[in-house]
């Protein structure tokens, strides 16, 4: 998670809150009861949150206000240019932690990354991991990513969400999110090639600390998978793209 201002975190919900609830007592005003009115406040709160997942640059760039920093990297730039025509924009956040996250923001999307990795990785890692944020962009994974949270929030507004169903949810939803990393790679191997990908993710296990490999139970609770399934994933569809040669 990026680092973000808890107060401003409260005043966002506090927001939505207050709108879904005004737009609930507007709907019984008019006459809207039961099932109906669940139906209404669900479709229309699902909507809200899709609204504001879709403009997640937005949304993060409020919360994280104050923590933001201009930083000046000529790596950056450069691994950017490469890229080609992407419209991305780039955020720098102040926080001692290794992360770069894309979201969606207008008609194109915003790169969130903390200035610590800017700082710690070489130019050819920072290339592999910008080419895996460009291939959740090419892959529409933000904008999935903004769907499948509008749904979300529309079913449980409509007919509720029990224990066991909320669990289920959460471990699809991070298995989808799982898969989604497995296809970035992909995607960023085709883009960088196959010695920025891997030298991203040494430097990052080198950096952090973080063990290469994990159990099954703590990647399950994961949005992402451990860096031997990763990198393991790599090496095969690098094989089997040379035995197709």
């Amino acid at each position: 998670m990026i680092p973000v201002r808890g107060y401003r975190i409260v005043i966002s919900l506090l927001g939505v809150s207050l709108l879904v609830a005004g737009v609930d007592y507007a709907l019984m005003f008019i006459g809207l009861r039961g099932s109906s009115l669940f139906l209404a406040t669900g479709i229309f709160t699902g909507i809200i949150v899709f609204l504001m997942a879709m403009e997640g640059g937005f949304t993060l760039r409020f919360c994280a206000k104050g923590l933001m920093k201009k930083v000046e990297s000529p790596h950056l730039d450069e691994v950017l240019y490469n890229l080609g025509n992407v419209r991305v924009s780039v955020s720098v956040l102040d926080s001692k932690r290794l992360f770069a996250i894309t979201v969606p923001e207008g008609s194109g999307h915003r790169i969130f990354v903390s200035n610590y990795l800017l700082g710690q990785f070489s130019k050819d890692a920072l290339y592999g991991v910008m080419a895996h944020e460009l291939g959740h962009i090419q892959h529409k994974h933000p904008a999935k990513q903004a769907i499948l949270l509008g749904l979300v929030a529309g079913m449980k507004m409509t007919f509720g969400i029990s224990l066991v169903q909320g669990l289920a949810i959460l471990f699809l939803y991070l298995w989808v999110l799982r898969e989604w990393e497995f296809i970035a790679d992909s995607e960023a191997k085709n883009i960088a090639g196959h010695g920025p990908l891997v030298k991203a993710f040494h430097e990052y296990h080198a950096v952090s600390g973080d063990k290469e490999d994990a159990s099954l139970f703590s990647e399950l609770l994961s949005g992402h998978p451990c860096f031997a399934r990763r990198l393991a994933r790599i090496e095969r569809s690098g094989c089997a793209k040379n035995e197709l040669r």
